[in-house]
């Protein structure tokens, strides 16, 4: 076998054609060997025939698209304990599903009698994450990147957790239903386990929705969230959430609720306002409900929430009514050529591309990166057909040669878009003066 195709072949090719066809790869011969050829890349197999090549590219094709099958009516059900492990045969890796109070849903099961670090060992037998765990991952990710809905790489340096890995929270709304995480064990993690991954979530997230719709509430919303929302919720789980926080029942709590009064509401401000008060006072919990912050503070363990800390946080938070204008200001205020060399290389790239072609490709995106690259998300954004995107982010990710996955790179991205859109009104500006 020779050749490879590229990571920028997105997941949605549907099956193998012998000729050509949108979502599908094209399988022909070429002397003795049978060629697999897709958007980017292709790959050989050497010394096979075009119908023996055809109908081991087709397995697979159909081996992913039964397993996917499974998959959706396993959630359905919710089986989720069998939903992970039927993963075990895509990911090759250790995965795990908790719901929002950190109880074990759904555990590989491969690792039972070999379990990767000491905090897997305690998942398994006692079906809980540890106090010294969510401690743990409390200090050395301040970011809560757990607890993001975007899915990002991790890697554990602990003597209870040990490794590398990727994960994600998920969410209904703005509420936090869930988190799903894949260590990198017996394979490395590669840009498709991201894609296989995001799938699962959201079958996940189906079946919640489904079991909402019947009257089932188990996993809608984080303990805390329950609380304050006046729903019944067990003792014990009351008491192992606040263990993790370091808390007991009998303490006594002050809760502050911040509202965000700026019209219209927007995501992103509201995720930088929580951040904001994440980092101000961290010492407590800090939950977004609705449109509005809320701060859980243990007045037993801390004192009371000096005023002066609070005004410090509504100057802080008063930032993101000037997120916009801040932005423009570092580009109006600064050498242009200066703010237009620290963008992103691909993004320039794609940027200098549009100029020339005028054929709204940077526009998508734009919009494909501030969604996370969410295909669904960017097409109720753009108003486009799923299909039509789908091509577009295939062209696109032909014209880009850094990793999209990647977190960092992603809000590089965003930013360097919002810069050279504003770099762009400049120059407009300028041309009409």
């Amino acid at each position: 076998m020779g050749g490879g195709i590229s990571k920028s072949d997105p997941i949605i090719l549907k099956s193998a054609r012998r000729v050509y066809a949108t979502d599908c790869v094209y399988v022909y011969a070429s002397g003795a060997d049978t060629i697999c050829q897709a958007e980017a890349g292709t790959i050989r197999l050497k010394d096979t025939d075009v119908s023996q090549g055809f109908e081991i590219i087709q397995d697979v094709f159909d081996f992913y698209e039964d397993w996917y099958g499974r998959l959706r009516e396993t959630m359905a059900s919710g089986a989720y304990q069998k939903a992970v492990d039927d993963c075990w045969q895509i990911f090759h890796n250790p995965m795990i599903l908790l719901d929002a109070s950190s109880k074990v849903l759904g555990i590989t099961s491969h690792y039972q009698d070999n379990p990767p670090d000491a905090e897997w060992a305690y998942l398994m037998k006692y079906g809980y994450s540890s106090v010294q765990a969510v401690q743990y991952m409390k200090l050395h990710f301040p970011n809560r990147i757990f607890a993001q809905k975007a899915i990002r790489s991790f890697e554990f340096q602990g003597k209870m957790m040990n490794g590398r890995g990727i994960g994600c929270g998920i969410y209904q709304g703005e509420i936090l239903i869930g988190r799903v995480t894949v260590l990198e064990k017996e394979r490395g993690i590669n840009s498709g386990d991201y894609h296989v991954l995001k799938l699962f979530t959201d079958c996940f997230l189906d079946s919640v929705r489904k079991k909402e719709d019947a009257g089932e509430s188990l996993y809608r919303n984080a303990v805390f969230s329950r609380l304050l929302q006046g729903e019944k919720t067990e003792e014990e789980t009351i008491n192992r959430q606040l263990s993790y926080c370091g808390w007991e029942q009998g303490d006594r709590y002050q809760v502050i609720l911040a509202r965000i009064t700026r019209k219209p509401l927007n995501e992103q401000v509201q995720d930088l306002v929580k951040t904001i008060m994440e980092n101000t006072f961290p010492h407590g919990q800090t939950l977004k409900m609705d449109q509005d912050i809320v701060l859980i503070w243990n007045l037993s363990k801390e004192d009371a929430v000096p005023e002066k800390m609070l005004k410090n946080f509504m100057k802080r938070a008063e930032v993101t009514e000037f997120y916009g204008l801040a932005m423009d200001f570092m580009v109006l205020s600064g050498s242009l050529d200066d703010i237009y060399h620290a963008c992103h290389p691909d993004v320039i790239s794609l940027w200098e591309r549009e100029q020339k072609h005028n054929d709204e490709l940077f526009d998508t995106f734009a919009a494909y990166v501030n969604h996370d690259c969410s295909i669904k998300n960017t097409c109720e954004a753009l108003f486009m057909h799923r299909n039509t995107l789908i091509y577009r982010v295939r062209k696109l990710m032909k014209l880009i040669q850094s990793d999209i996955n990647d977190s960092y790179t992603r809000s590089y991205m965003r930013l360097s878009v919002r810069v050279l859109r504003l770099y762009q009104d400049r120059i407009s500006a300028y041309t009409q003066t």
